[in-house]
């Protein structure tokens, strides 16, 4: 929980696994999207890439719920207005894009006509073949 003070144990950990995700898959995004690996190397980081993505979602999900249920805790220290709102503002874009990257790469391969396999827990049926929104959803990612 949010404290008086500062944010509690699980905002913590919701932070430090959301940091480390999105470095992580952005990292592999970078490889895949500046085609540095062979194309054997690349499907299997594009297949890890997809399903940790997928996987992150469920977690973006409950960050986000999480914060919206929680709050924001005040300003240690007494800031201006203005700076108070812009971390604010920053913090809502940045908790958005925790929730559209994932949904537009889903998109992405989703709307490719396949199925997608995550990490062979389960599947995601596809959503037929729409190469518009799949290059649509590709562009937002």
């Amino acid at each position: 929980m949010s404290t008086s003070d500062g944010y509690g144990r699980v905002s913590r950990a919701n932070h430090w696994i959301a940091a480390i995700a999105v470095i992580g898959l952005l990292t592999s995004g970078m490889i895949l999207g500046f085609d540095l690996l062979d194309r054997e190397a690349s499907r299997s980081l594009r297949g890890t890439h997809q399903g940790i993505g997928a996987l992150f979602f469920i977690f973006a999900l409950w960050r986000v719920t999480w914060r919206a249920i929680q709050g924001f805790p005040p300003a240690i220290t007494p800031v201006p207005s203005w700076q108070e709102r812009a971390a604010r503002m920053t913090h809502y874009a940045l908790l958005m894009l925790l929730l559209i990257m994932p949904v537009s790469g889903l998109g992405s391969a989703l709307f490719r006509g396949r199925d997608l396999d995550v990490l062979g827990l389960f599947t995601l049926p596809t959503f037929g073949e729409a190469p518009a929104m799949a290059r649509l959803a590709a562009q937002v990612h």
